[in-house]
């Protein structure tokens, strides 16, 4: 049913109206799985119908797909400064995804999801180096450094990142690898006498 010219004026002028509802659609209150969510004016409308009224008033389901991959984006760093590179969830939900909104629009996170994918493979590869790192074609991640390198690192940091980057650009010729955007957490061994703090 279409929805009044005021209401769709409305849903545009919010903010928060296309990440409330791929927030929404990933937490499962308007189902991937077609189950039926009742709304304000308490029709019960299915996943595809809300997602159908939504793409009616923004004219496609482009800006659905951006702020998914921004999502996703968020959540596939966190995951690997936390040190998880699993991805399994996410391929899940990106399948699903896909089959609301189409392939065309979702390339970008397909090549994310791979790369966490790529960079836990290539850590199980690369020798011992103490550097996990999640290698990102920046291109294709929202929000990622912004094309401005990170600072240097230094001493112990800046040789085991030297020696992960040869190991890799080993693996991956002619690929180049180059720290970008900022976001990296260290973890370090603090030794005592009686015990190490973590």
């Amino acid at each position: 049913p279409p929805l009044s010219a005021s209401f769709n004026a409305h849903l545009k002028t919010r903010l928060d109206t296309v990440s409330t509802a791929v927030s929404l659609l990933l937490r499962g209150d308007i189902s991937l799985r077609g189950e039926r969510l009742v709304v304000e004016d308490e029709r019960g409308l299915n996943d595809r119908e809300v997602l159908a009224l939504l793409a009616r008033v923004y004219g496609n389901v482009k800006v659905f797909c951006r702020e998914y991959q921004r999502v996703l984006g968020r959540r596939l760093r966190a995951k690997a400064l936390g040190g998880s590179f699993e991805a399994d969830d996410d391929v899940r939900d990106l399948e699903l995804v896909k089959l609301r909104f189409g392939d065309a629009d979702l390339r970008d996170a397909e090549v994310m999801v791979k790369d966490v994918e790529d960079s836990r493979r290539f850590l199980k590869m690369l020798k011992a180096t103490g550097v996990k790192a999640l290698v990102a074609s920046h291109v294709f991640w929202p929000d990622v450094g912004g094309g401005k390198e990170m600072a240097k690192p230094y001493g112990a940091v800046a040789e085991r990142w030297e020696a992960f980057r040869r190991e890799w650009e080993h693996l991956k010729k002619p690929r180049q690898l180059r720290l970008e955007g900022g976001e990296a957490s260290v973890s370090l061994d603090l030794g005592g006498v009686e015990r190490v703090v973590r």
